[in-house]
């Protein structure tokens, strides 16, 4: 069905087919074979587009449901978390091919929203399993001797995996997140920095000096206006596929990027009255042991919550509730929907 780019996927178990396709693509670098890409391309494409929860988790009891199937498949059992560490590693195989925005988008949703939010606190040696969606649901966890508990402890060792690409000529910062890239056999580096509480705000150094064309995502959550400065000259803002582009020596240089973060929500495909809500590359979750819907006013979102100055933290003044980001909610009742 993948040749002919037509999702059976309905009823199949996810992380036995994930994995399925990661083996397309080795097919492909044996035997040069297209077929085999363009199949882990579409395979990638419905899962992404028609499978997959606000979250980037995909899966309900293991198995791949409905097609556009979400908002009739918020329970105990979503997601789990093996499936969304074989797709980031399918996406960013597909990304060195093919360098395209799209992947990065849903690898920081996942990311951050999905396998950072499976840490618990007090218990480091803990993972999930599943990571429940339905109103009032708590994250449980296990530390049992199985296949999800090891790949979810190797996941809090993959954070750096896609933050860099580069190649010869050129560097692609894909994800925000404090860093350091060095380059090999060059004395030169790249030092990003980025705080939590301003996803929009980053710092780039080029320590040393290198000639490429440098390439920084503009990120799906990004509305508005893009500010971008060179050692404090304010610069044009070219956009190339969903890259800021800029090509020079890059010598002892500081670039500061400035994107815009704001709160929107996302609608479920399959049911236009349950939503998520999201503020920048977070999404965020009401804090409640209800386990009935909390309602929503979407037109007037932006003044119903409030943001705490310089953390993330959120307050929703009419229903009297506060919102955290997935990654911060550790032994709380929540509702991503």
């Amino acid at each position: 069905p993948l040749m002919h780019y037509r999702d059976q996927l309905n009823g199949i178990h996810a992380n036995q087919h994930i994995p399925q396709i990661l083996g397309a693509i080795e097919i492909y670098k044996a035997s040069g074979d297209l077929k085999y890409l363009e199949m882990a391309r579409a395979f990638w494409t419905t899962v992404t587009e028609n499978r997959t929860y606000a979250t980037g988790g995909v899966g309900e009891g293991e198995m791949f449901q409905g097609y556009r199937e979400i908002g009739k498949l918020l329970t105990a059992s979503t997601q789990e978390t093996c499936a969304s560490y074989n797709m980031l590693k399918l996406t960013k195989e597909l990304f060195s091919y093919e360098p395209k925005v799209k992947y990065m988008d849903y690898y920081e949703r996942c990311m951050v929203n999905h396998i950072l939010a499976t840490q618990i606190q007090d218990i480091p040696e803990a993972s999930t399993y599943f990571f429940p969606l339905e109103p009032g649901s708590k994250k449980s966890y296990t530390d049992e001797n199985s296949c999800c508990h090891g790949t979810g402890l190797e996941n809090h060792f993959k954070y750096s995996e896609a933050i860099y690409f580069a190649n010869k000529d050129d560097v692609y910062i894909n994800l925000f997140v404090s860093s350091v890239l060095n380059f090999d056999k060059q004395d030169v580096s790249v030092d990003m920095k980025v705080k939590e509480e301003c996803p929009e705000d980053i710092h780039i150094k080029f320590i040393g000096a290198k000639k490429c064309k440098l390439h920084i995502r503009v990120p799906y959550w990004h509305r508005g206006d893009i500010l971008v400065t060179i050692n404090g000259v304010l610069q044009k803002t070219i956009i190339e596929d969903g890259y800021i582009v800029m090509d020079q020596l890059w010598e002892n240089t500081e670039i500061h990027v400035q994107y815009h973060c704001s709160y929107f929500i996302e609608e479920t495909p399959d049911r236009s009255d349950i939503i998520s809500i999201h503020y920048g590359p977070y999404v965020l979750a009401v804090i409640s042991q209800s386990q009935e819907y909390i309602q929503y006013q979407i037109q007037d979102i932006e003044k119903q919550i409030s943001k705490q100055p310089q953390e993330l933290k959120f307050y929703d003044l009419v229903n009297r509730v506060e919102l955290l980001p997935l990654f911060q909610i550790d032994q709380h009742s929540y509702h991503v929907y």
